[in-house]
């Protein structure tokens, strides 16, 4: 199977997960889930113009419009289904929550025009992931900076085989308690622990595109939370 058909059905899985997505997310990232993108909301108190890329249903927005009165937020995500759903459950913030349909190897916005670009659990689902960063950094402007929480993979051997058994079946099964079905998209879901970098790596990437990089790593260095910078020039 092509890296564009692998992508291709993630996304199809990530749209099946429907009402039960973020239930289950908060459930089997110990709790952790959310509390990442509550530290991203916090950060976001003086920042105005934001990207949300990766949006999914809009979550990550939401939590940032409890923290910032004043923040214009565009979601950007490859699929119309959630990108119509993060509308809909930002409804309230319409006039200052905008959806964009669009990959992150191509985003389909000027270069230096966001303060903030904000993403939780979506980089690891690029096609590129590399190609993703670099094109979501040149988004942002001198003085800004982009926040990434995601599913870490640690250099540990022994940590990054018990997290690949956690994600690829215990996972899974806990979802399949919670949707009462066995046949889930967390199955699918669990295989983009094998595409993404390990943390190292991920960190390495970012130091390519960013003047100044700062990183927090929670549950043993299964979820990390990376903060690239770009210093302005005086």
């Amino acid at each position: 199977m092509s890296d564009i058909s692998k992508w291709s059905k993630i996304i199809r899985d990530i749209e099946e997960t429907g009402e039960y997505y973020e239930k289950i997310n908060d459930l089997i990232s110990f709790g952790y889930g959310d509390k990442l993108r509550r530290i991203i909301a916090e950060n976001s108190r003086s920042k105005f113009n934001i990207l949300d890329a990766g949006s999914g249903p809009g979550i990550l927005s939401l939590r940032v419009f409890d923290e910032n009165k004043k923040a214009y937020i565009i979601g950007l995500d490859a699929s119309y289904d959630l990108a119509k759903r993060s509308l809909s459950i930002l409804s309230k913030y319409l006039g200052r929550f905008d959806s964009v349909v669009g990959i992150f190897e191509n985003p389909p916005f000027r270069k230096n025009v966001f303060d903030a670009v904000y993403s939780t659990y979506s980089i690891r689902d690029a096609i590129d992931i590399d190609e993703a960063i670099h094109n979501l950094s040149l988004l942002v402007k001198s003085g800004g900076i982009f926040m990434s929480g995601d599913i870490g993979k640690p250099d540990n051997f022994i940590i990054r085989i018990l997290l690949k058994i956690y994600i690829k079946i215990i996972a899974p099964l806990i979802a399949a308690l919670i949707t009462r079905n066995l046949h889930n998209p967390w199955w699918g879901l669990g295989k983009t622990i094998d595409r993404i970098p390990r943390n190292s790596e991920i960190i390495s990437i970012f130091k390519k595109y960013f003047d100044k990089v700062e990183t927090d790593f929670y549950a043993f260095s299964t979820l990390y939370l990376l903060k690239g910078y770009k210093i302005k020039k005086i």
